[in-house]
Parts: C-alpha cells; sequence; structure tokens
C-alpha cells in the first residue's frame, strides 16, 4: 500500500482512533485539498467558538497551539482560502476534535451532507428567534419544559404542521 493511499484510507477511522497518530505525514490529494478551504471556512463561519464567541483564524490557531500542534493564524487562513493544501493528518484532526466534527467530514460525502444538514439546522434555529425561547427556558423545571413541549405540540397541530421528529432527542 502506497503512502498515499493509506492516507486517503484513514479519514474512514472514527476521529478517537485518529487521535494522537504518529504519523504525521501530509494530505496532499486534489480532490480533497480544492474543497478543504470551502469546508473549513464553512465550520468556522457556522459553529460558535470558545464561549459563544465567533470563530476566527486566529481563533483555531490558539486553539491548536494550546493541543501542542504549533499554528499560526495566517496557516489558517491560507487553509480556508486553499493555498495550503496539505494539512498533516496530525493537524486535520486537530482542526476536527476543536471544531467538534469527525475527521471524514473532510474526505466522505455522506458525512459531509450530515454535517452540513446539522448546520442548515443551527442556522435555522438562530434566524428562527429560538434562541430566545431556549434562553426564556433556562431554570425552568423538568415538568415546566415537558408542558412547553406539550404546548408547542398542540400548535403544531392548530397550524397542522406535522408532529415533530421522532429522531428529535427525548429530554
Amino acid at each position: 500500500m502506497s503512502l498515499r493511499t493509506k492516507h486517503l484510507q484513514r479519514p474512514t477511522l472514527h476521529l478517537g482512533e485518529n487521535a494522537g497518530m504518529e504519523d504525521h505525514g501530509a494530505i496532499d490529494d486534489g480532490a480533497f485539498s480544492r474543497g478543504l478551504g470551502e469546508k473549513l471556512s464553512r465550520l468556522l463561519a457556522e459553529l460558535p467558538g470558545p464561549n459563544g464567541a465567533t470563530w476566527t483564524h486566529g481563533l483555531l490557531a490558539q486553539a491548536m497551539t494550546e493541543r501542542g500542534i504549533p499554528t499560526t493564524r495566517p496557516y489558517v487562513t491560507m487553509l480556508c482560502q486553499g493555498k495550503r493544501r496539505n494539512p498533516t493528518t496530525r493537524t486535520l484532526a486537530a482542526i476536527a476534535e476543536i471544531l467538534g466534527v469527525p475527521m471524514a467530514y473532510f474526505f466522505e460525502d455522506a458525512v459531509e451532507d450530515r454535517i452540513n444538514t446539522e448546520l442548515a439546522e443551527l442556522a435555522s434555529l438562530r434566524s428562527e428567534g429560538l434562541h430566545r425561547l431556549a434562553l426564556r427556558a433556562r431554570g425552568v423545571s423538568p415538568l415546566g419544559l415537558e408542558q412547553v413541549e406539550r404546548m408547542l405540540e398542540y400548535i403544531r397541530a392548530a397550524e397542522r404542521l406535522p408532529p415533530t421528529s421522532p429522531e428529535m432527542p427525548e429530554q
């Protein structure tokens, strides 16, 4: 198995298995690198950063450096712009861990699609004002939250909306 083939197969592993890898080789695949900047930029723009702040190239570089992977803001900027196309597997695994996505997000279409759907849902929650509703629910007892859920289901039915998805987590 060539070194290049070895790197292309690695992303099928779970992030936990990739963490702390000894192999620090660069990933250099044209199809991967063309989309890396776009994918990384989307994650930084749409995921909440430390303490709810917006992610910046500098904050990501700082978080990586704190994890023992010295990184600079200009390097993260170049990754986002597609000017750097060969991060090491260690660097990519750290980015994925920091941003809370599986490393496979950068390689596998199905994983990318799932994460992008979740990002769209997150953006929808922010844009629909549900954040205000969530803030108002802070500190409400579990019984009170159950009552709010029942009221929302009643309102959904009255507005002829489908019931909430069974995939939604129950409290």
